[in-house]
């Protein structure tokens, strides 16, 4: 690393993200700045509460191409769940985000982004209704110099590619269905076209899960790509078979492990069939605080159900909430302890 380097470590999430390249900031005012500024506050839990969420985690598609063994969609039974939330109820998430004026959004959960065709559609849309800061995450496989052009041309600010390997061998392990050369090459292209264009963002970030496989390839992965994108982030693997429920756990330990989660300080996430959730880990929508049709977010947002889960946090009671008590976050701070 070089002195220019910035490390970011997000205890929330076990992340640890290089800024390798701070440049996609050059272009952005002081209402990127303060939305940035109010969400570092509010992810350290208890301080700040915006009036509404500051980022909403959108699951525009529940479809993937790829298999991957260790993803959240396989590990949970999902694998044969698909779906992609409607122009109806588009419709009306716009409407909410124009009216709160919520500053970010991501528009992928639990699926690939790039299954959805008007995908850059949806992007300048979240543009015109005043949305500060839009982000995909994508493994890249269905990536094209077009669709490039479309994406940056859109307004996409961020672009999170999941890569996880530096080597044709580990990729094979780690997505069966995917080519590595060809997700690689897609990548590159990517960086091309934006140079070309001559945005400064989206930022291009490319992520590394951590696990057995392919732990001896960090530093060649951070070498390969630390002159090309703006941030790589290496992050702790999460078994989500941990979660499933609370067998293995010793509940006498959990109160004993301080914790309070900034997702209920940050954000709501949105399923494809627009139920509004207070966690992004709660896949079998067993919180759910309403659905786009019936609830607004500020409802959601207010709820006596959200308020309660933030005090219980507060109170380092969060293990009395049964969806914390299963997270994979805290079943591994509970291992740890």
């Amino acid at each position: 690393m070089n002195d220019m380097e910035k490390t970011i470590v997000d205890e929330s999430y076990n992340i640890k993200e290089i800024e390798v390249d701070n440049s996609w900031l050059r272009d952005f005012d002081k209402d990127y700045f303060e939305y940035r500024r109010k969400w570092d506050i509010a992810s350290q839990g208890t301080g700040y509460l915006s009036d509404i969420p500051l980022f909403l985690e959108v699951e525009a598609s529940y479809s993937c191409n790829y298999f991957c063994p260790r993803c959240p969609r396989q590990v949970l039974g999902h694998e044969g769940r698909t779906g992609f939330l409607s122009d109806e109820l588009f419709g009306i998430l716009f409407q909410e985000v124009r009216k709160y004026r919520i500053p970010s959004i991501n528009l992928s959960h639990g699926g690939e982004s790039l299954l959805r065709k008007d995908l850059p559609e949806l992007i300048r849309k979240s543009r015109d209704n005043g949305v500060l800061d839009i982000m995909i995450h994508t493994n890249g496989s269905l990536l094209n110099k077009q669709l490039s052009i479309d994406l940056i041309q859109s307004g996409l600010t961020k672009i999170n590619f999941s890569l996880d390997a530096a080597s044709p061998q580990v990729y094979g392990k780690l997505r069966s269905e995917g080519k590595y050369e060809k997700v690689i090459s897609n990548i590159n292209d990517f960086i091309e076209v934006r140079n070309k264009i001559g945005r400064s963002y989206p930022r291009i970030r490319l992520s590394f899960v951590v696990c057995d496989e392919n732990k001896h390839e960090q530093e060649t992965f951070y070498e390969l790509w630390k002159d090309k994108v703006n941030v790589i982030a290496f992050q702790q693997f999460y078994d989500f078979s941990k979660g499933k429920d609370s067998d293995g756990v010793n509940l006498s330990n959990l109160g004993c492990v301080p914790y309070c989660c900034g997702q209920l300080w940050q954000l709501l996430a949105i399923s494809c069939d627009g139920d509004i959730l207070p966690c992004l880990h709660d896949y079998e929508h067993e919180n759910v605080l309403g659905n786009l049709k019936t609830h607004s977010l500020y409802e959601c947002w207010h709820s006596e159900k959200m308020n309660r889960y933030r005090e219980l946090h507060i109170k380092n009671r969060w293990h009395e909430i049964p969806m914390c008590c299963r997270c994979v976050n805290s079943v591994e701070r509970v291992a740890q302890k």
